[in-house]
């Protein structure tokens, strides 16, 4: 499984508020009909105040081939062609995908008449990206990647949880998804919740979140 990840800020002469309608009401239908896409998710903050992003975006496809046809260096999609009317930077991290805990996080529907920054009844969704430190092995790395996903799989209240590797050069070693169908009543630091990563490695990136589903086409 191959998964784009994008960090995305808002064009400058948008309000936060502005951007997630545009985003979720009228970008994320273009997005969703793109050919060989099998999930698409977005993910709005929390806390806006604390975050320098305005969402996440994660578009899930079979191969590096099948995203490249709709959305690589030569395609010409009408997804790809919206992007600069609402995003002003967006940090791309193409992963090599796994899914280890498929739960039941069922789609839910916008509300046309409320705006969505007030909209609330979706899951919790928490992003890291981690740094591999300067002197920490890759086996010593990887142990502790491997402990967080073990522990995260027995976790009950974590209904989606996948971690990723960078499929290209990248300035970072992993990231960790993991989803509550409940939302929790307090969201610690998502970093916080892997104790052995953050022994070896530098978070770069945390992100938490209300996550829609609009594709999900997983067999």
């Amino acid at each position: 499984m191959f998964r784009l990840t994008s960090f995305l800020r808002r064009q400058p002469d948008r309000s936060h508020a502005g951007f997630l309608d545009y985003w979720w009401r009228e970008h994320s239908p273009v997005a969703a009909a793109l050919p060989g896409l099998r999930r698409y998710s977005t993910t709005r903050p929390i806390d806006p105040a604390a975050t320098p992003y305005d969402g996440v975006a994660e578009l899930y496809f079979d191969s590096r081939k099948a995203f490249d046809r709709v959305l690589g260096p030569d395609a010409d999609t009408e997804a790809m062609n919206d992007v600069p009317r609402f995003i002003d930077t967006t940090d791309r991290h193409h992963l090599d995908e796994t899914v280890h805990v498929d739960g039941d996080v069922s789609e839910h529907s916008l509300d046309a008449e409320v705006p969505v920054a007030e909209q609330t009844g979706f899951p919790v969704s928490e992003f890291v990206v981690f740094d591999q430190d300067a002197g920490v092995t890759d086996e010593a790395f990887d142990a502790a990647l491997s402990a967080e996903i073990q522990r995260a799989r027995h976790e009950s209240e974590v209904d989606w949880f996948a971690s990723g590797v960078p499929a290209d050069d990248a300035d970072y070693d992993a990231l960790l998804k993991r989803t509550h169908s409940e939302p929790p009543e307090r969201v610690p630091t998502p970093a916080a919740r892997y104790p052995d990563l953050r022994e070896l490695a530098d978070p770069t990136a945390e992100f938490a979140g209300y996550e829609r589903t609009v594709v999900d086409d997983f067999d």
